[in-house]
């Protein structure tokens, strides 16, 4: 039986302190709930900022892990308290967004891309990083947390292959951007 402290490692991410990747499914859940009761929108920001790989290689992963703690701060300085920011992966975060409509998005967006674009510095040490954003809305593109996460993924794949730094989703199912942490509902 796990104990209240490995409950809470396994929600968060050790490093960052944020929600991990298994909340996710559930708060979204829980927000398309309250935007269907209310006729509002929710909307899932997948980044994916670079070049984290690349600092881990050349200055190391303490380096690399200072960076990705600086990012998670820089992206919650961005948005509202109740908002949810997420650390997916390795180097990818989420954020989701209720009642927000495409005005506020464009400027959170522009909140974000500049916080993260701002050098990182350490010391000696000052890193140049990046942002991509995949967005998609409810319920503008998507019907449920699946389709939500999986289109915010496909944007964000698209943002890279374009090599461009927003990319919204375009409402077409895709089965290769995949998420495995909702459960399928029949």
């Amino acid at each position: 039986m796990m104990n209240d402290t490995g409950v809470k490692q396994l929600l968060h991410d050790k490093l960052t302190g944020l929600p991990s990747r298994l909340v996710l499914c559930d708060i979204i859940e829980s927000e398309l709930a309250h935007a269907r009761r209310n006729d509002s929108q929710v909307s899932l920001f997948h980044l994916d900022p670079f070049p984290i790989s690349d600092i881990d290689h050349l200055f190391g992963y303490k380096v690399g892990d200072e960076v990705l703690k600086q990012v998670a701060e820089r992206i919650k300085s961005c948005v509202r308290e109740s908002d949810t920011v997420v650390r997916m992966d390795a180097d990818e975060f989420a954020v989701l967004m209720s009642t927000v409509g495409d005005d506020e998005t464009s400027v959170i967006i522009g909140k974000i891309t500049n916080a993260l674009e701002a050098p990182v510095e350490m010391g000696d040490l000052c890193v140049n990083i990046g942002v991509m954003i995949g967005i998609a809305s409810y319920p503008v593109h998507c019907n449920s947390a699946e389709e939500l996460m999986r289109g915010a993924l496909k944007a964000v794949k698209q943002a890279k292959i374009e090599h461009v730094p927003v990319v919204y989703h375009d409402g077409v199912a895709d089965c290769s951007a995949s998420y495995h942490c909702c459960p399928v509902k029949h």
